[in-house]
């Protein structure tokens, strides 16, 4: 990812040409890291003025500590994304972080090495929500990118949340390749979906996965079976001069975060073509070119 400082000087780019720009960002799995590292976009906060997080955990306690140590621009929702269902069955792990909507798969996961923090620990009984009706409810700004990790239910989530895609221009999802959770939806379903929404598949930033008893790999060798991964998903390039300003601008921005300055860089062109600035030329600065 970007330096935070690289990210924040960007964004005073992005404020000088457009001050009033506003950018609302979902992240639905919000648990935070051990470390307590944040995404990249949290130092958005710090430099533009209309940015709007939306977190999403279903521990109730944990949003309620979380809201009282954020900015007031962060707010953690306590509830479960995906298709609308009352007193459907949730799935705690031994790491939380793994926790899911859909059942471990154990038979497969005790195959593979490491994989005991997804372990099945306890079930409990939630209510899950569609996500276009609670951002309706809530009165959300459109949103403009989406980072979900949520175990499985990426799909249902997306398929409950069509009119935050008709606005989102930046998707940041987990996908697994193999069913760690029994009957989850796979990548290959997730792609299909949101490539009948116009999106394209970008890269994939992160990829993971483990080694098959009784071999433990070191960390540092190459992935034996690939299990799971981050995907992005952007617009169809083929339709970015269509986009209105606004979205080209935070394209750009989301862009440069995740390390993709040429589709920054991209955006950019689009917008000076359009308007007569030198925003691609204050960009290529930033890097020294």
């Amino acid at each position: 990812m970007a330096t935070l400082q690289k990210i924040q000087q960007f964004s005073n780019i992005i404020k000088n040409s457009c001050p009033d720009i506003s950018i609302t960002i979902l992240e639905i799995g919000a648990r935070p890291f051990q470390d307590n590292s944040r995404e990249p976009y949290w130092s958005l906060l710090d430099t533009l003025p209309n940015v709007e997080i939306h977190a999403f955990e279903v521990d109730e306690a944990l949003c309620a500590k979380l809201n009282g140590e954020t900015p007031k621009q962060v707010i953690y929702h306590p509830f479960a994304l995906g298709r609308p269902e009352k007193n459907r069955t949730f799935y705690e792990t031994a790491n939380p972080m793994c926790s899911s909507l859909y059942k471990p798969n154990e038979a497969l996961l005790n195959k593979y090495s490491q994989l005991e923090p997804a372990f099945l620990k306890a079930e409990h009984k939630i209510d899950t929500h569609a996500l276009d009706l609670f951002l309706e409810e809530q009165s959300v700004p459109p949103i403009d990118m989406i980072k979900i990790d949520i175990q499985g239910a990426e799909l249902e989530c997306f398929e409950h949340g069509l009119q935050a895609l008709s606005t989102a221009c930046y998707i940041h999802t987990e996908v697994e390749f193999v069913e760690v959770y029994e009957g989850q939806p796979l990548f290959r379903d997730v792609d299909t979906f949101l490539s009948s929404k116009g999106f394209m598949l970008q890269k994939f930033p992160y990829l993971d996965g483990r080694s098959l008893k009784p071999v433990q790999l070191p960390k540092d060798a190459p992935i034996s079976q690939l299990m799971w991964c981050d995907a992005v998903y952007i617009p169809s390039v083929l339709t970015l001069e269509a986009k209105n300003d606004a979205t080209l601008l935070k394209l750009a921005l989301f862009a440069q975060m995740y390390h993709s300055p040429d589709l920054s860089f991209h955006c950019l062109s689009i917008f000076d073509g359009r308007n007569n600035s030198d925003l691609t030329k204050q960009f290529a600065m930033l890097y020294g070119n």
